[in-house]
């Protein structure tokens, strides 16, 4: 079970770091024009 959360918890920072790139916003940015 602790080893379910750890495993969550490194997905979310994760999740964070991809929310604040560059590439990310790009992607949402292209995203939103189709």
């Amino acid at each position: 079970m602790l080893q379910t959360q750890a495993v969550s918890a490194e997905l979310l920072e994760l999740l964070k770091n991809i929310m604040k790139s560059e590439l990310f916003s790009n992607f949402v940015l292209v995203g939103g024009v189709f």
